[in-house]
């Protein structure tokens, strides 16, 4: 039976070989413009029966320059017809079209051309579009076409073709690697236009233009969401960056799914991707109005969502500092008034008062960034799930979204700030890098252990850090804290002050004040995690459950009077 072959290349490399194996095995080869001229040129001569050029078939010359070259029903005829299909065959017979075997296919190389600067004229006329059309018709037909469109391709299909291995699965792997090429390809012209338009701050259909990826030199990064999708924040201002994102998204995610549970407005202050503190908005105690310069008549003007970003923010003050804020409602004036006194990089709110966004767009000479988030979406997409895909080293991998939650139900037995404490260190662990730990006390997480490779560097670290926040409430710290503020030092200097002067301390307060909330993403292998949180005065413990040794583990739980809860839900997030 007669084999066909469509061949047009940008790329020529390896040519010479594949064009000269096609020949001996019978191959007639149909090609267009530069491709044709390469293949004569290998041959030595223009008088070869089986080549032939594209305008044989279609009887229409190449126009407007060669944009036209194979576009056309002789040629998508042979590409799309079915083999199996009886009235394809008697069409196919009718209009006399050849039907093709094999197709040899790779676009102009549109990436490679911008990347040198060049004007946007030339940007376009490195557009493909026969080359495109080409690939995803073969791509559609995999059944009977054979598709290469990298030289790379060239010597495996040769060595499968002498073994007599050309099978359906080989083709369709072909096919697949058809479809990937002019998706990014088209990515790649999308990101171009978006960017050569000034668009890079603006949501362009369901596509925003990064300001880069984690890092600088990075520079090719955006984001997208599914297309008809309603979109899932606006943003107000600023330059958003792919780590920005991630804070948000996450820290986003976290705060909702709290105020769910307790139905109380909640804050959480982002670091690189990891909560450097939550809180829940109820009202402010003495030792946090003090530590975080809240003048009385303030205090009594404090919305819940205020409450809720202070709280947060004294958790980790240190760490806090160039954080992304996040509050799971509305920001009110008084909000954005103490928000406005903070060293950040941006926020994300459910929504903003008028005059509250008009206040937090003046932060940073008007480049603060200032996202708000559709709560309808978030509220879709809750109902509906998501899927969780991470591409990497050429590989995807897929999972459906962690739908496990805390409910009121499983708790009816503690009273409600150990709730709030569960809930909030619980959740936490939801969108936070495994290994992790979360302390939390009165509704506030206030120590993450996260990203360490084993779970009792986990817990000292969380602990460590939980314990650093209760010494800053010391009565020794306090004296310190009021003195310096005497001096007019700046807030954020004395913070810093009085973190050097806990390091370099042995002083710890009674730990029975403050019985702490201790949240793992993943069961307790040994009692050795116990025995440390002990040392801490934790007394309350959520963890999955599940280890070999739960019973020694709740043996030491009971030995240092520590509750423990088992949820049968791992936590883990990579």
């Amino acid at each position: 039976m007669e084999k066909n072959a469509v061949i047009s290349v940008s790329n020529k490399t390896g040519l010479d070989i594949l064009v000269v194996f096609l020949l001996d095995k019978g191959y007639n080869l149909y090609s267009t413009g530069g491709t044709l001229k390469e293949i004569y040129k290998i041959l030595g001569t223009t008088d070869v029966e089986n080549v032939h050029s594209v305008e044989s078939i279609t009887n229409f010359p190449e126009i407007l320059g060669g944009r036209v070259k194979t576009l056309h029903p002789h040629i998508y005829g042979g590409l799309l017809s079915k083999m199996s299909d009886l009235s394809h065959q008697q069409e196919i017979k009718r209009h006399g079209i050849i039907q093709f075997d094999l197709v040899v296919v790779n676009l102009y190389p549109f990436q490679e051309v911008v990347s040198k600067g060049v004007s946007e004229d030339v940007a376009i006329e490195n557009i493909d579009i026969g080359g495109v059309s080409i690939i995803r018709a073969s791509s559609k037909n995999y059944n009977r076409i054979s598709l290469l469109t990298s030289p790379e391709q060239y010597t495996d299909f040769i060595n499968k073709y002498i073994n007599n291995e050309l099978d359906n699965n080989i083709r369709k792997n072909w096919a697949t690697i058809g479809f990937q090429t002019t998706a990014k390809y088209d990515t790649a012209i999308s990101e171009y236009y978006q960017k050569s338009n000034n668009q890079s701050n603006n949501q362009s259909n369901n596509q925003l233009k990064l300001k880069y990826g984690s890092n600088p030199q990075q520079s090719e990064s955006s984001l997208s969401w599914s297309e008809g999708d309603m979109k899932p924040f606006t943003v107000h201002s600023g330059n958003i960056g792919y780590i920005n994102v991630l804070d948000f998204l996450h820290g986003y995610l976290i705060v909702r799914e709290i105020e769910d549970i307790v139905g109380i407005p909640t804050a959480i202050s982002m670091k690189h991707t990891s909560p450097a503190g939550i809180a829940i908005g109820t009202p402010l105690d003495d030792i946090t109005t003090l530590l975080m310069d809240i003048t009385p008549e303030t205090r009594g003007n404090l919305t819940p969502m205020a409450n809720a970003f202070i709280k947060s923010r004294n958790c980790d003050p240190l760490s806090s500092f160039g954080d992304f804020i996040v509050c799971s409602n509305q920001v009110d004036v008084e909000t954005a008034k103490q928000i406005k006194r903070f060293v950040s990089d941006g926020i994300m709110a459910s929504s903003y008062s008028e005059e509250a966004l008009e206040i937090l767009k003046t932060k940073k000479g008007g480049k603060y960034i200032i996202i708000e988030a559709n709560l309808d979406y978030y509220n879709k997409i809750m109902k509906s799930g998501w899927n969780e895909n991470k591409s990497i080293y050429g590989i995807e991998l897929k999972q459906r979204n962690n739908e496990f939650r805390l409910s009121r139900e499983m708790f009816k037995d503690i009273p409600e700030n150990v709730f709030h404490s569960l809930v909030a260190a619980n959740t936490s662990l939801k969108y936070t890098q495994s290994n992790n730990i979360a302390i939390a006390y009165d509704g506030q997480v206030i120590g993450i252990g996260a990203g360490q490779q084993n779970r009792v560097d986990c817990v000292r670290l969380a602990c460590k850090k939980a314990t650093r926040w209760i010494n800053r409430r010391s009565e020794i710290v306090k004296g310190i804290f009021t003195n310096s503020k005497k001096e007019n030092s700046k807030f954020q200097d004395r913070i810093n002050f009085i973190y050097q002067f806990l390091e370099n301390q042995e002083y710890f307060i009674e730990k029975t004040n403050y019985p702490l909330v201790l949240a793992s993403d993943g069961f307790f292998p040994f009692s050795d995690n116990i025995i440390e949180a002990n040392k801490y005065d934790v007394k309350y413990i959520i963890q999955p459950g599940g280890s070999m040794r739960d019973k020694e583990v709740d043996d030491a739980c009971e030995k240092y009077n520590i509750k423990m809860y088992k949820t049968n839900n791992r936590m883990f997030y990579h």
